[in-house]
């Protein structure tokens, strides 16, 4: 087990998995979908956790008990956050999870729990680039990886000032980003950064991708 505060990074960073929608379009809670001999947000954690961030946190609203009682993390880096304002839509839970970043002590790294696919590589170039950048400077920052000329996740955020989180309620996640002064998108070669799986016949279509 590693220690709750072990981090491998030279800045601690916590990472924020947003998996607390309604799966309105799936007709079923999609982050117990079967996915890979386990289910979809499982694998999903798993995989952020073995980037070595200094916590992995997991917001989730709709189903959440249901969720906890089948989704069993033993991590002691890894805990759950309950998001009540979850019928408001992904920036609510967004607003949540960066809400226990301490900000600029801390950076933040954004996953999406129907986003499977990320290749470890892509997290590690963008965490890579994002501690070199916070090194670097002192003002507020994304970094995103860019595939075909289309941004995804995960989403690197530095220097977030309280105001700004507070802001995030009153808008979507891409207005909050695009509000943010510097942003950075790096072509990666890595089409799961956009494959979400948030209909029956995606997730038909990609579950042996």
């Amino acid at each position: 087990m590693r220690n709750l505060y072990t981090n491998h990074h030279k800045r601690p960073i916590k990472a924020i998995i947003l998996a607390a929608g309604l799966s309105t379009r799936m007709g079923r809670t999609k982050q117990l979908l079967p996915f890979k001999g386990t289910t979809m947000l499982q694998y999903v954690i798993e995989q952020v956790l073995k980037l070595h961030c200094k916590e992995v946190i997991a917001v989730i609203g709709h189903d959440a008990v249901t969720i906890m009682e089948e989704i069993k993390i033993s991590d002691p880096s890894f805990s759950w956050l309950i998001n009540e304002d979850y019928a408001n839509g992904q920036s609510s839970s967004l607003y949540k999870g960066l809400s226990k970043v301490v900000f600029p002590e801390e950076d933040a790294l954004v996953f999406l729990g129907d986003t499977p696919f990320i290749e470890k590589k892509t997290s590690e170039m963008i965490i890579e680039r994002g501690q070199y950048i916070a090194r670097e400077k002192n003002h507020p920052f994304t970094i995103r990886p860019l595939y075909n000329q289309t941004a995804g996740h995960p989403v690197y955020f530095a220097n977030i000032s309280n105001t700004m989180i507070q802001s995030i309620q009153q808008q979507s996640g891409k207005n909050f980003i695009r509000t943010i002064p510097y942003k950075e998108e790096i072509a990666v070669n890595d089409r799961g950064i956009l494959l979400d799986i948030d209909t029956r016949q995606r997730y038909e279509k990609l579950v042996d991708f």
